[in-house]
């Protein structure tokens, strides 16, 4: 009898905290400019119903930087923080192709974007984009594409 208890209240705690995507929004985009460049980034949001609420994510979530030579060497920084102090920060080390600097965020975001904030930082040849840009990183709001 117990072990029959056991098994519904797991069966009970799965169905409560599953996930189902309930909204994907069209592809996004978002674009920046400083120097001689031009960053962009190409994403869709994907919004998830829980029995605590609703949190949606970016994915996928594409980096493009337009403008340096094919020898350069590019890195983005992704930077998300939340008011409840989740905090979520990658690096991605952009591929040429196509007379573009690209990458993605394997996965997408880790972390939920509502409600948070995003920052993007990009570095070509060593010189960051914050020199270019009153000292700080570029401020993005990817649930409302800004």
């Amino acid at each position: 009898m117990k072990m029959k208890m056991l098994g519904w209240t797991g069966l009970f705690l799965l169905t409560t905290i599953s996930a189902r995507a309930e909204v994907t929004s069209d592809w996004m985009h978002i674009s920046r400019r400083f120097q001689d460049a031009t960053v962009s980034l190409d994403y869709r949001v994907q919004c998830y119903t829980y029995s605590m609420g609703t949190a949606c994510t970016a994915k996928p979530v594409w980096i493009n930087v337009y403008g340096p030579s094919a020898d350069s060497a590019v890195r983005a920084v992704f930077m998300n923080t939340c008011s409840d102090g989740t905090r979520e920060t990658r690096e991605i080390d952009l591929n040429y192709a196509e007379n573009k600097f690209t990458g993605d965020l394997p996965y997408g975001t880790k972390t939920r974007i509502d409600g948070c904030r995003q920052e993007l930082a990009v570095v070509i040849n060593g010189v960051w984009s914050t020199q270019y840009n009153y000292g700080r990183n570029f401020n993005l709001d990817l649930m409302n594409g800004r």
